[in-house]
C-alpha cells in the first residue's frame, strides 16, 4: 500500500539539491594586492569628506556675513525711525503748548462758556494731533471736546505742563470774576506714538519736575525738555526689531546643498575612475560562476531523473488506483492498479473506451454531480464512495479521494486522486444490516409471544390462585386432613408468585413493544411514597427489616402516571427488604433537586453489588449470583422494569452500590414533570417529618 497525503494523491518525492554530490562553490578572485574592500572605502570617502568640510565652513562663514549685514541694516533703520518720530513729537507738544497759551489769551478777552467750544472746535481742526481740548471756568462749569468715555483730567487751576494717566497736560489758569478759570490742551499717548512712518512706535512717557535729577538714558531712551517749562519728558523707544532667521537660515541650506552636490560629484568622479578595473574582475568571476552553475544543473537534471524513476515504480506498483482525469469527464491518466479494478486489459484501452465517465463509468450517474459539486466547493473530496460499472457489465464500489488541480489563474484545469476497492467491506455492511434487522424482527416476535403467552397464562392461573385460597380457608367446609390445607396455601403463594412474574414479563414486554402508554395525572409525591411502603410492611416485619422515609416538607405535585410510579418504588422496596438481612434498614425518601426535577430514592443496607455487576443486574432474566440472591429467588425483571418505566416517563435511573454496605437507587423525574403552581400542604407528607417503620406495628407511621 502506498503512502498518501490526505488528498489521496501521491506526495511529490524531496529532491535533494545539497549532500556529498552538490558542486564546490564558485571561486572568488582576490582583489589586487592593497587594494581590498576596505582600501577602496576608505579611498572613495576621502575626497568627498575634504569637499564636505571646506563647503561646511564656506556655509558657517557666510551665513555669519549676512547676519551681521543684517542686524546693522535694522540697527540704522531702526535709529532713523526713532529720530523721525521723536522730531515729531516735539513739534506736536509744541502745538500743544501754543494752543494752551493761546486759549487762555481767549479766556483773557472775555471768553464764557458758550464761545469755548467753538474755539476748541477750530483749534481742533487746525491740529488735529491734539487729543482734546478741555475747560473749567470760574463759576464751576466744565467741558471737553471731543467728548470722552473716560474721566477728565483733574484741572488744578495752575500753569504747567503733568501726566495724568497716559494723557499729557498743558494747563493755564487765568483770574477771572468769581475765581480763576483754567483751560488745557491734552495730548494722550496714543498722540505721542501716532506718527506716519511705517512700523510706529510704542513710547512710555515719564514727566520729570523742574530740578529733578534725571535717571541716566539708557540705549532706548531720550530725555526732551519741555519748551519754557523747565520740565523734562523722558521716552523709552522699543528695542532694536529682532532680524528674521530666514535669510540667514536659507542662506546656510543653499550653501549646505551646494556642498553636498559637490561632494556627490567628487565622489562619483572618483568612482567612475576606478570602474573599469572592477569589471574585469567581476566579469572573470562571473565566468567561473556561470560554469559551476551549468554543472550544478546537469547533477540536478541527473538527480531528478532518478526521482521521476522512482515516482513512476510506485505510479506503477501502487496497489491503490491513481487517476487523473479532466473536467469533461475523460480519463487522462490511469496506473495499471486503476485499469485491473475496472477491467480493463491495459491503460490506452481504459483511455479509449471510456470517454464519459458520467454515463459510462457510474451507475448512477447523479453520483458523478454531486462529487463534482463537492470538488467545486470544497476543492476535495474524501472517501466518496459510487457504484462504478466494469468492462464486462458487473459493478464495484469504489472509494473516491480527490482535488482539483488549478492553473496559475486559480481555475480548475483537472482532478487527480486515488480510489479503493471497498466492495467486500460494503457487502459485509450490507450483511450486519440485515442480520441487524432480522434480530430486531426476531426481539419484537419474542415480546409478542411473551405478551399472547402471558395473558393465556394468567387465565388459568387466576383459577388456580382462587380456588386454593378457598380450599386453603375452608370456606365450604372443614378438610379432613389438616396437610390438604397446607398444600392449598402452597399452591395459593406459587400461583401468586408466578402471576407475579407473568405480570412483569406482559409489562415489560408491552413496553419493549411500544403498547404500555401513560395515563398521567397529577400525583402527590408523599402519598405514593407512603402507599408504597405499606405494601411491603409485612414482608418487611417478616423479614426483621426496619423502614424509614425522608421527605421534604413540602413536595410539588408531579405530571406523571401514578400506577407506573407506584409500580416503580414497589419493584425497589420489593428488591431492598428482599435482599437486606435482618437488623437491617430501608429508607425511602423524595425531594426536589437544585436543577427543578423531581428525585425518588430508596436506600437499604443490604449485602450490595460490586461495581461490575450493576450492568448484569440491569439485564431482563439476569441475576447477580450471591448465596442470599438463590434464596430470595425471583425472575430477574424487576430492575428492567423499573429502568423502562422510567424511561418512559423521560427520566432516568442509576444504581450505587457497595458490597456489604448497601445500595442507593435514584429516579430522577425531569423538571417539565414538576407542577409548581399548586404546592401541595405539609400535611400530605405526613406533616414534614420522616416517619420510621420497625418490626412493632404499632410504631409504623403510615
Amino acid at each position: 500500500m502506498t503512502r498518501r497525503d490526505r488528498t489521496g494523491t501521491m506526495p511529490p518525492i524531496p529532491v535533494p539539491i545539497s549532500g556529498p554530490h552538490t558542486a564546490a562553490p564558485s571561486p572568488v578572485l582576490p582583489p589586487p594586492d592593497g587594494q581590498g574592500p576596505g582600501a577602496e572605502e576608505k579611498v572613495w570617502l576621502r575626497l568627498p569628506l575634504m569637499v564636505v568640510a571646506v563647503g561646511v565652513a564656506a556655509a558657517i562663514l557666510l551665513t555669519a556675513i549676512v547676519q551681521t549685514t543684517l542686524l546693522t541694516d535694522a540697527r540704522d533703520r531702526h535709529h532713523i525711525t526713532v529720530h523721525t518720530a521723536v522730531t515729531d513729537l516735539l513739534n506736536r507738544i509744541a502745538a500743544a503748548d501754543a494752543a494752551a497759551d493761546a486759549a487762555a489769551a481767549l479766556l483773557v478777552g472775555g471768553a464764557d462758556g458758550s464761545t469755548l467750544p467753538r474755539f476748541a472746535g477750530t483749534l481742533l481742526e487746525r491740529h488735529p494731533h491734539l487729543g482734546a481740548f478741555a475747560w473749567r471756568l470760574a463759576d464751576g462749569s466744565t467741558g471737553v471736546l471731543p467728548e470722552r468715555q473716560g474721566p477728565l483730567p483733574d484741572l488744578r487751576a495752575g500753569d504747567g505742563v503733568r501726566l495724568s494717566g497716559d494723557t499729557l497736560v498743558f494747563e493755564r489758569t487765568v483770574p477771572a470774576d468769581g475765581g480763576p478759570a483754567s483751560v488745557a490742551a491734552l495730548v494722550t499717548a496714543r498722540e505721542l506714538s501716532d506718527h506716519p512712518l511705517p512700523g510706529s512706535l510704542a513710547f512710555r512717557a515719564t514727566l520729570l519736575a523742574p530740578g529733578t535729577v534725571a535717571p541716566p538714558a539708557g540705549p532706548n531712551s531720550l530725555m526732551l525738555e519741555l519748551p519754557d517749562q523747565g520740565w523734562i519728558l523722558r521716552l523709552e523707544a522699543p528695542p532694536v526689531p529682532p532680524v528674521s532667521p530666514a535669510i540667514p537660515l536659507a542662506t546656510l541650506c543653499f550653501a549646505l546643498a551646494v556642498t553636498v552636490a559637490l561632494a556627490a560629484y567628487a565622489q562619483m568622479v572618483q568612482r567612475r575612475s576606478r570602474a573599469h578595473a572592477r569589471m574585469s574582475a567581476t566579469l572573470r568571476r562571473a565566468n567561473l560562476e556561470l560554469e559551476a552553475r551549468i554543472q550544478e544543473r546537469d547533477r540536478v537534471s541527473a538527480i531528478l531523473t532518478e526521482s521521476e524513476r522512482k515516482y513512476r515504480d510506485l505510479y506503477q506498483n501502487a496497489l491503490e488506483g491513481i487517476f487523473i482525469t479532466s473536467l469533461e469527464g475523460r480519463f487522462l491518466s490511469v496506473n495499471p492498479a486503476m485499469v485491473r479494478m475496472l477491467g480493463y486489459g491495459s491503460e490506452t484501452e481504459l483511455l479509449v473506451g471510456l470517454l464519459d465517465i458520467g454515463s459510462q463509468l457510474y451507475v448512477d450517474p447523479a453520483r458523478r454531480g454531486e462529487m463534482l459539486r463537492q470538488m467545486r466547493e470544497k476543492g476535495t473530496v474524501q472517501d466518496f464512495e459510487a457504484e462504478m460499472r466494469r468492462r464486462d457489465g458487473s459493478t464495484v464500489w469504489l472509494s473516491l479521494t480527490a482535488r482539483a488541480l488549478r492553473n496559475s489563474a486559480g481555475q480548475i484545469t483537472s482532478f487527480q486522486g486515488s480510489c479503493e476497492d471497498v466492495t467486500e467491506r460494503r457487502r459485509a455492511v450490507e450483511i450486519m444490516r440485515v442480520a441487524m434487522q432480522q434480530s430486531e424482527m426476531a426481539n419484537r416476535a419474542k415480546g409478542e409471544f411473551l405478551a399472547n403467552m402471558s395473558h393465556e397464562l394468567r387465565t388459568p392461573l387466576n383459577a388456580i390462585i382462587g380456588f386454593s385460597e378457598i380450599i386453603a380457608a375452608q370456606s365450604l367446609g372443614p378438610i379432613g386432613n389438616p396437610a390438604y390445607a397446607e398444600y392449598a396455601s402452597d399452591i395459593h403463594d406459587s400461583g401468586r408468585v408466578l402471576l407475579d412474574v407473568i405480570n412483569e414479563i406482559l409489562d415489560l414486554s408491552a413496553i419493549e413493544t411500544g403498547r404500555r402508554e401513560l395515563k398521567e395525572r397529577t400525583v402527590d409525591i408523599g402519598r405514593v411514597v407512603r402507599g408504597s411502603l405499606r405494601l411491603i410492611r409485612e414482608r418487611a416485619l417478616q423479614g426483621g427489616v426496619t423502614l424509614e422515609t425522608a421527605l421534604d416538607e413540602t413536595l410539588p405535585l408531579v405530571r406523571a402516571d401514578e400506577t407506573a410510579l407506584k409500580q416503580i418504588l414497589s419493584n425497589l422496596l420489593s428488591n431492598a427488604v428482599k435482599f437486606t438481612p435482618p437488623g437491617g434498614r430501608i429508607t425511602a425518601g423524595a425531594r426536589e433537586t437544585e436543577d427543578g426535577r423531581m428525585l425518588l430514592t430508596v436506600r437499604d443496607t443490604g449485602i450490595g453489588m460490586r461495581p461490575e455487576d450493576l450492568a448484569h443486574a440491569m439485564e431482563p432474566f439476569r441475576q447477580v449470583e450471591k448465596p442470599l440472591t438463590r434464596h430470595a429467588g425471583g425472575a430477574g425483571l424487576g430492575l428492567p422494569l423499573v429502568k423502562a418505566l422510567v424511561d418512559l416517563h423521560g427520566g432516568s435511573f442509576e444504581l450505587e452500590s457497595t458490597p456489604d454496605a448497601g445500595t442507593l437507587a435514584s429516579v430522577w423525574l425531569p423538571a417539565d414533570r414538576v407542577r409548581r403552581d399548586t404546592p401541595p400542604e405539609a400535611s400530605r407528607t405526613g406533616g414534614g417529618k420522616a416517619g420510621t417503620a420497625t418490626v412493632c406495628a404499632a410504631r409504623f407511621p403510615f
